[in-house]
């Protein structure tokens, strides 16, 4: 690449998809000018860039999709303008590094945010503002999957309809840093649009927390919800599970869980 590709025009340019994506490229392009551009996704996946570009002017942006997956990115991107963006899917999955201040963002036009932070072993942000923000319908599926210490509150999910693997594998690499593995108060969610709860805790090993007065009623799928969930072991049996159909592996291999549901029969 040019030696001055950080004196580049790209005033004009729409898309950035996939631009760097694979690429040991690393130049300071902080001053580019990216205020036209409505896709960024994939534009720096699988890469090596780690260079502060805080000072882009995201607002026409409408997808991060992948933009830093699995990359070595982690870098202060909390003052972007990215409240036009519908799609945040797997924007830093399997990014092992960025553990970014990024509370500010106005998610409230993203529908998407399946994937956003799965396998990003080290984000523990606090993320508790972002409930008064998103939309209740938007897609949160697999978006914290094996990630471990995000705080995140009482979000508004009263219109979101899947929860399949949201905080499933939530265990840490680290042994040692035991805070660091998804234990947050959740009880207070109200999940009564929720259809799937499929693998919504599996292989969680600290998850524990009070969800007893969930409105579970419209949920049909239940597999593997708690399975190889080593702690939990709180009283549901007034959970209505009427509409369920799967419940296959629903409490496998839960080490600990030892409380009656009589009452799932009525």
């Amino acid at each position: 690449l040019h030696s001055d590709i950080s004196d580049w025009n790209v005033g004009s340019a729409t898309t950035f998809k996939g631009m760097f994506a694979s690429s040991a490229f690393n130049r300071d392009i902080n001053d580019w000018d990216v205020s036209s551009a409505t896709s960024f996704a994939g534009m720096f996946a699988f890469s090596s860039f780690d260079r502060d570009i805080n000072d882009w002017d995201v607002s026409s942006a409408v997808t991060f999709e992948s933009m830093f997956k699995q990359s070595f990115f982690d870098r202060d991107i909390n003052d972007w303008d990215v409240s036009s963006v519908t799609s945040f899917e797997t924007m830093f999955e399997g990014n092992s590094v960025f553990n970014g201040v990024i509370s500010e963002w106005d998610v409230s036009s993203a529908t998407n945010f399946g994937g956003m932070f799965a396998f990003a072993a080290s984000f523990q942000q606090r993320l508790c503002a972002w409930g008064n923000r998103m939309r209740n319908d938007a897609k949160v599926s697999s978006m914290f999957l094996s990630t471990f210490g995000t705080i995140i509150g009482c979000w508004d999910v009263s219109q979101v309809t899947d929860m399949s693997n949201i905080y499933s594998d939530a265990s840490s690499t680290c042994t040692d840093i035991d805070n660091s593995q998804f234990n947050n108060e959740i009880g207070c969610w109200n999940v009564s649009s929720v259809t799937s709860f499929e693998s919504m805790f599996e292989n969680n090993p600290v998850f524990n927390q009070d969800i007893s007065e969930w409105n579970v009623s419209a949920g049909t799928d239940f597999s593997k919800m708690f399975d190889n969930t080593e702690t939990f072991n709180i009283d549901l049996n007034d959970w209505d599970v009427s509409a369920g159909l799967k419940f296959n592996g629903m409490f496998s291999r839960s080490l600990l869980f030892d409380q009656d549901l009589c009452q799932w029969d009525e």
